[in-house]
């Protein structure tokens, strides 16, 4: 196993806390969940967009 410095021990508390607050306010969100073809739809959009904008390098 790596030794890690404080430092990087408290980033990754840091990281995981974050995740961990996320993941809470997801469950709490009242709105409903996505469809898979909704979900589906985004992604497509979000990936065609992130295509165009590295080719342009945006």
């Amino acid at each position: 196993m790596k030794n890690f410095s404080e430092e990087q021990r408290l980033d990754q508390a840091e990281r995981l806390d974050e995740v961990r607050r996320k993941i809470v306010e997801a469950l709490a969100d009242p709105r409903p969940a996505l469809t898979a073809e909704a979900l589906g739809k985004r992604l497509r959009i979000l990936h065609r967009k992130t295509v165009k904008a590295r080719r342009q390098g945006t």
